[in-house]
This record gives C-alpha cells, sequence and structure tokens, in this order.
C-alpha cells in the first residue's frame, strides 16, 4: 500500500493561489505543502559566504523554494516525515506533544490529530504569536518531568546560548521512550561544531556562523552530541523523489527517542 498523503494543507485558500499556480504550472515538481504541481522552483533561504563554501542541510540559498505557498525544502521534508509517519496511521491520537518554535505549515495538520497539543516560543522582537502559543525558555522548560510524549524543536537549537541545557531539558520532559524531532543548520563537511559566544557582534556572527541570530554553525558531531545527552538517533530519509518533490538528498530528519 502507498503512503497516504494529508489533504493539502492551504486547501482552503486555494482562490488566493490561483494566479500562481496558473502561472507556474507544470508536471516537473510537486509541493506536498500547498499541492500545487509547479514548472519550477524559486530561489529561498539566506545567501551567506559561510553557508555558501560548506555542504548545506536545512540553509544557505538554494533553488529549492515553492513560488505558489514559499515553503523551502526543510518544510517539505519535514512534512514528509509527518505525513509518512505519525500523521498517516494514527499514531498521534493519544499523544501529548510539545511544538517548540511551531511552524505554520506543520501546526494545522498535528492540531488535528494529536490528543495534547502545546505550542511554545522564546517570543522574539518583531515576531507575531497567536494566543495559543506560549512564551517559554527552551532552556528552562515550564513543564514537569516526563510530560511529553513528543517534542518537535527545529531550526531552535543554533539560536539558543546553551543547546546541551536544551537538551538536556527536552529529555526531562520526555517520557520514557517519547521521541523528538531536531533539525539544524548542518555543514556535512565540517567534523566539529563552530561555536560562538553571545556577546559577539552581529557582524561577527555572520563571519563565524553565516547568520546573525545564530550561535554555532553544526557539523556531524551534532549527531554524537545526541548520543552522548542520551537519546538514541534515529535517522530517516524520504522515500519520495527529491528532483520531484523539491528536496535536498542529503539532508536527514533528525529524530531521536529517549531511553
Amino acid at each position: 500500500m502507498g503512503i497516504q498523503i494529508e489533504p493539502c494543507l492551504y486547501s482552503g485558500k486555494f482562490m488566493k493561489h490561483t494566479i500562481k499556480r496558473i502561472l507556474y504550472y507544470g508536471r516537473n515538481h510537486y509541493c506536498n505543502v500547498c499541492c500545487a504541481h509547479i514548472r519550477e522552483w524559486i530561489n529561498v533561504g539566506l545567501d551567506s559566504e559561510v553557508f555558501n563554501k560548506h555542504k548545506m542541510t536545512g540553509a544557505g540559498r538554494r533553488k529549492l523554494g515553492c513560488p505558489v505557498c514559499h515553503s523551502s525544502d526543510r518544510d517539505r521534508l519535514m512534512l514528509d516525515f509527518f505525513q509518512s509517519n505519525w500523521i498517516a496511521n494514527g499514531e498521534l491520537r493519544n499523544q501529548e506533544v510539545l511544538h517548540i518554535a511551531p511552524e505554520k505549515y506543520l501546526t494545522p495538520s498535528l492540531q488535528k490529530k494529536v490528543g495534547r497539543y502545546v505550542k511554545g516560543d522564546a517570543f522574539e522582537p518583531g515576531y507575531q504569536y497567536d494566543e495559543q502559543t506560549q512564551h517559554l525558555d527552551i532552556q528552562s522548560l515550564p513543564f514537569q518531568n516526563e510530560s511529553f510524549d513528543g517534542v518537535i524543536a527545529n531550526h531552535v537549537l543554533e539560536h539558543v546560548c546553551d543547546d546541551e541545557k536544551a537538551l538536556s531539558e527536552i529529555m526531562r520532559v520526555l517520557k520514557p521512550n517519547g521521541w523528538a524531532v531536531l533539525q539544524v543548520p548542518m555543514a556535512l563537511d565540517l567534523a566539529v561544531t563552530i561555536e560562538v559566544d553571545a556577546t559577539l557582534s552581529t557582524e561577527e556572527r555572520i563571519t563565524k556562523t553565516g547568520q546573525f541570530d545564530h550561535l554555532r554553525l553544526y557539523g556531524i558531531d551534532f549527531w554524537k552530541k545526541l548520543e552522548k545527552m542520551g537519546f538514541v538517533l534515529k535517522l530517516w530519509n524520504s522515500q519520495h523523489d527529491a528532483f520531484k518533490w523539491g528536496l535536498n538528498p542529503n539532508e536527514k530528519i533528525i529524530a531521536v527517542q529517549k531511553k
């Protein structure tokens, strides 16, 4: 039996995207976020000198953006992961999930499928948050031990001062055998993560990590760090055609499980 695909997240906004669907229509590619069939992708991501010199996943300038809904390759990969696993088979129905810095393309599906769904973010200036999103610090989560079956924190750890403390907090609030999805921008040709001090200027951060609000550029040692923290690492690959779906074939979903 083939993979069951969730109904299009943006189906209720079809008319809003009708013109773009027509302008970019083609059979070369497919966006699983807005269910558009398109002729070609558009550029997405930050054109950073640091990112450009590394073999990056989840960051950097690349022609893998959807011209209809503006999703990126990392967005489509994450949605594919959840649709192909927990959403498709209904395993989230009775689970309690904490979603940190919740992505707008993923939230609608999770809210409908999860037993208890908690959203939280750091409330950075210049961003808007809905009433259901709690103000929290991932380095000191306001929840009791073993409160959640799952934690989602994608592209969060590179922003926090102490990522090990954040990981220990995720471990603490997870129930036994609980899971977490922890994507980060990663340089696959970098053996050791580049760390910078939070007191560095914006320019210095950009020079060292590639982005003004990043405190580290992760290398492949990130996987070992997760195992050192006590997680069981489970990397996941999409079964879909990377060219057709606009995925980075080098990016894997970083899923972990609490022992």
